[in-house]
Order: C-alpha cells, then structure tokens, then sequence
C-alpha cells in the first residue's frame, strides 16, 4: 500500500510551492488521499507525470480546496478521459491555471471541444494535450475562443492530417503561438504549406512536424518540406538531418504501427518557459524539465 503521507513529505517543495509526485505508480485512491493532506495548502504547480491517474483522480484534485492556486498541471501519461476533463472545463478552481499537460492520455475530440468552449481555462499559455483528438479536436482548438493566450501548443501523435493543419494555420484565435508541436500525425504537403504560409501565426518561431507524410518517397512530394525548412530556418534554432529540428523528411504511413525515421519533440537543445518535467528516452514524448528553467505563470 502507498504511503501518501511520506510521498507528501518527499515531494513537497514548500519554496517553488511544487508538489512533485511523478512516477510513484499512484492510482485514483492515492490521489483522493493526498487531496486530504493539510501540508498541501498554497500548491501552485502539481506534477503527476508517468503514474496511473484517471477520472477520479483528477476530479479529486478539481474538488480539492488547496488546489484553487494551481496554475501547473502536469498529467503526462496517465488515464485521464473526456469524462474528467469536462469537469476540469468546468471547475473554478482551475481558473489560474496557465499550463495543462494532458499527453499521452486517453482525451479524444469531445476533452478538446469542451476545453476549447471554456471559460474557465482562458489563462492557459501552454497546452499539451492527446492522444485522440483528430481533425475534429484540432479544429476545435482552432477555432476555439477562449485559448487565445495559448504561446505553446502541443498535438502530437493524435491522427491529425491536412483538415486539422489547415485549420491551425488559418486560426486568427492562436496568433500568439510561437511554438508548435504537431509530431506524429498523418499532415502532408497542402497542410504543411499551409502552416509554413500562415498569415495568422506570424510569432511562430518553432514549428515541429517529425513523422508526418511530408516529402516521405511514395507517399507525397517534396514541396511540403522545402516550405517548412524555408519557414523554420536555422536563425529560428532548426538543425538536424533532412531538416530543422523537430521536422524529418520521412514520415509514416496511415496505420502503422511506429513512425519512421528522426523523432524530436522539440524540446532538446532549448530554452523553454513551460513547468514540466522531463523522464524518458523517447525525445517525441519528452517535455522540458523545470530544474533546468523557470516556469512562466502569466500570459505574455
């Protein structure tokens, strides 16, 4: 049995106000007990990376009194739902919150629409979120008025293709994006194009689409890939083979099982704002470590 009490006492950073419990195996009936905890109160950043966290869990945060201050939340891989997520578009106590890390969940396009419908979560700045939203959660985002402070945003390995690339690109909603991870999904030559020509995201300064079908021999042309390396040039920090940093000229096919070829999630080898924490090998999955830099909490 997991003793929540002593994790408490481990993770607690009373200096940052941190609370750092990242793979610890906790399920929802650990995360219901911490939410007891008194040596909780003033928690500004909660990190959960890695665990076993669901709906319940998170509703046990969203229903937690010591959590009204959070303006961090980092559920990076865990089992959170559209269910929880509903909930959290809803709660008041996530009304400072200004960076949400849900990657690697199980949150589809109807998680997306009701974040894209919030009012409550208007004070994001940075957005991870996955791994189900397709083109109908892309567009939701897009069109979304409420995320408008997004700066960083993060969609990667959620079966996007052109319709949600598109979508982005013409968003006047995300003109504040200078950062855009869009790894892993099904984007060709017209979407990439239309990101890397996009009259709305002209702060856009990092532009991520490693494993996409862009310039992938057989699957489309190269036009896509010389538009994005025109875009992301190398004063913007893009480096690697076939390409900036974070994009690859080989991609992968619809329904396979694995991307090919070079894998980046765009974190590595810069400076980042976002309170996240980093574990792992696998670079597509990894997000900054705030050890290493200082967490933004307000919109620019």
């Amino acid at each position: 049995m997991v003793d929540t009490a002593e994790l408490v006492k481990e993770g607690l950073n009373i200096k940052d106000s941190e609370l750092d419990l990242r793979e610890k195996e906790l399920k929802d009936e650990d995360i219901v007990e911490i939410m007891k905890s008194g040596e909780i109160k003033g928690i500004t950043a909660l990190f959960l990376e890695f665990n076993e966290i669901g709906d319940d869990g998170l509703r046990a945060i969203l229903e937690c009194p010591a959590m009204k201050n959070l303006t961090v939340l980092n559920l990076f891989k865990n089992e959170v739902t559209d269910d929880s997520v509903k909930a959290m578009a809803k709660s008041k106590s996530m009304l400072n919150l200004s960076e949400l890390i849900l990657s690697d969940n199980k949150v589809s396009s109807e998680g997306a629409k009701a974040m894209a419908e919030s009012n409550i979560l208007g004070n994001l700045v940075s957005l991870w979120v996955g791994d189900g939203l397709g083109d109908e959660g892309a567009v939701a985002i897009a069109t979304s008025k409420s995320l408008t402070r997004l700066t960083q945003l993060s969609l990667y390995r959620n079966n996007i293709s052109d319709e949600g690339a598109i979508a982005i690109a013409r968003s006047s909603n995300l003109s504040k994006l200078t950062e855009l991870n869009l790894n892993w999904n099904f984007i060709e030559t017209v979407g990439a194009i239309a990101l890397a020509h996009s009259k709305s995201l002209t702060r856009l300064a990092r532009l991520y689409l490693c494993s996409n079908g862009i310039g992938d021999a057989g699957h489309c042309d190269d036009q896509g890939a010389r538009a994005v390396s025109t875009r992301c040039g190398r004063s913007d920090g893009c480096q690697g083979r076939g390409g900036p940093r974070g994009y690859s000229l080989r991609g992968r096919q619809r329904g396979t099982g694995s991307p090919q070829g070079e894998h980046d999630n765009g974190t590595s080898g810069r400076k980042s704002d976002l309170a996240l924490r980093q574990r792992g090998n696998h670079p597509c999955r990894r997000p900054p470590n705030p050890r290493r830099t200082p967490r933004r909490l307000r919109a620019p």
